[in-house]
């Protein structure tokens, strides 16, 4: 589980506050106007042409009296780098804005702003090798789907210039999303492990369950879980599946480990983003049965469906995880994890996967590892 990236300072005007009895909601994950007169919120780099770095500024600022400012005389790409590092865990729908406004940039002037979805950068804006010349300050803003829950979200500027009245400016910089937990109808807590307890907070208008860890170093990590309207709930955290549901008296818990067996099958793209396969499942470890089994991904309503005919709760339909791009279905001691591999485009080749996974604590069988009684907030 992901450790939460800590503060960045006064400006940060977010954040998801934990206490003892839930969450303080907000709008704002972080934002930034630079009216402290310096860029201590944010790392500074350059590349290996210049050792000018972005600076606060009080000349021609969009809002106030100090604005971002860069100005590296270099040609080379990446010359000049200002970026943070914010956690966007417990918020969704994500979106950067900012003010920006860049001053003579040619064709051999680089702009560049990117974020970081926690495995790979992605391109927001630049000007692809033409020239950018903003009379006045221009509002950028952009929707990121998959920014939520991320306690690793960057967000960087890349400016290299080369003239004395070149300039790259950056005002009201601001993160925001839509807090996951504004209204809490549950809350308790477990002890996972000697060393850790997790804290956990049920919203049912949203389906979403808050789980924050705290271990004997006061250490934290935290992530959320959607469940359906059966209020059962599944999803893979790291190297472990979680698997439980909730009444309005406790909240159950199992968790399973991988047994290292994967079925490669071929699927079938039946219509745009519909993948589909079928296969005999036999000789599977604690189910004595065989099962003639159906899988299918739509990815244009982010479900994976497992239809295994002989077992017990056949017919699952659990919500996409979008980091791996699998689905979790639990059947009592054994859980089937199914993921979809994509072709490269234009290729009409895609393999599922089934992997198993086996629940931790077999000597409860169907009992759950852990129940948790439930605080009505």
């Amino acid at each position: 589980m992901g450790r939460i990236k800590r503060g960045l300072g006064a400006v940060v005007f977010w954040i998801v506050v934990i206490m003892g009895m839930g969450f303080v909601s907000a709008g704002v994950v972080f934002g930034d106007d630079f009216e402290s007169g310096n860029l201590n919120n944010w790392i500074l780099s350059t590349n290996n042409y210049t050792n000018i770095t972005w600076n606060a500024s009080q000349n021609e600022s969009y809002n106030g009296a100090w604005h971002a400012q860069s100005q590296p005389f270099d040609n080379h790409v990446s010359a000049s780098n200002m970026e943070v590092n914010v956690s966007t865990q417990g918020f969704e729908n994500i979106s950067v804005s900012y003010y920006r406004r860049l001053i003579g940039l040619d064709g051999s002037d680089y702009w560049r702003v990117k974020w970081f979805d926690g495995a790979s950068w992605i391109l927001l804006e630049s000007n692809n090798g033409g020239g950018i010349n903003d009379l006045n300050y221009t509002l950028r803003n952009f929707n990121l789907p998959n920014g939520e829950n991320n306690s690793n979200f960057r967000v960087r500027f890349e400016c290299s210039v080369q003239s004395s009245n070149e300039y790259c400016r950056i005002d009201d910089f601001l993160i925001s999303g839509d807090s996951i937990f504004q209204e809490m109808d549950y809350q308790g807590y477990l002890n996972y492990l000697p060393d850790r307890t997790y804290h956990f907070y049920i919203n049912q208008s949203n389906r979403k369950i808050k789980f924050v860890g705290v271990n004997l170093s006061n250490q934290q990590d935290y992530f959320t879980i959607d469940f359906d309207e059966n209020r059962r709930f599944v999803k893979r955290i790291n190297n472990v599946w979680f698997n439980g549901w909730f009444d309005s008296q406790n909240l159950y818990l199992n968790q399973y480990v991988g047994l290292g067996i994967i079925y490669s099958l071929n699927a079938n793209q039946t219509s745009q983003g519909v993948y589909n396969a079928s296969f005999n499942l036999n000789n599977v470890p604690y189910l004595n049965a065989s099962s003639f089994v159906k899988i299918g991904f739509d990815t244009n309503k982010n479900n994976s469906v497992f239809d295994p005919v002989n077992y017990p709760g056949a017919i699952s339909k659990v919500k996409i995880d979008e980091d791996f791009r699998i689905g979790g279905h639990a059947y009592g001691p054994v859980l089937f994890e199914t993921k979809l591999v994509q072709g490269a485009p234009g290729l009409n080749i895609s393999m599922i996967n089934v992997g198993l996974w086996v629940k931790e604590d077999l000597s409860v069988n169907q009992n759950p590892r852990w129940v948790s009684p439930l605080i009505t907030v």
